[in-house]
């Protein structure tokens, strides 16, 4: 099929000297399907910059590590990206809420 099923981000806020890492599974990619009509495979052809703000933001907020809503996170994100694949990763247990 080609869709992944899990994707690794890293969330860039206003101000901050690091990103916030977070994995985005099915469950999130299922949230921005329902909200948006639109299919994961066809959201990353199309809307690649709303696909991973909105499914970083599922992660998070299913993870218990923002109760903000949707638009009000979104203020204060520069970007979210994949990580560089060339660089060093910490590994991230997505289970466990930051501290």
């Amino acid at each position: 099929m080609g869709v992944p099923t899990v994707v690794d981000l890293e969330i860039w806020k206003d101000g901050a000297e690091e990103p916030e890492l977070v994995r985005a599974d099915q469950r999130d990619m299922a949230a921005f399907e329902r909200k948006f009509s639109i299919g994961t495979a066809r959201a990353l052809g199309e809307a690649t910059m709303i696909f991973q703000r909105y499914i970083g933001w599922c992660a998070l907020r299913r993870l218990g590590r923002t109760e903000v809503p949707f638009e009000v996170w979104e203020e204060n994100v520069i970007s979210v990206e994949e990580p560089d694949e060339e660089a060093p990763q910490e590994t991230v247990d997505p289970t466990i809420p930051a501290p």
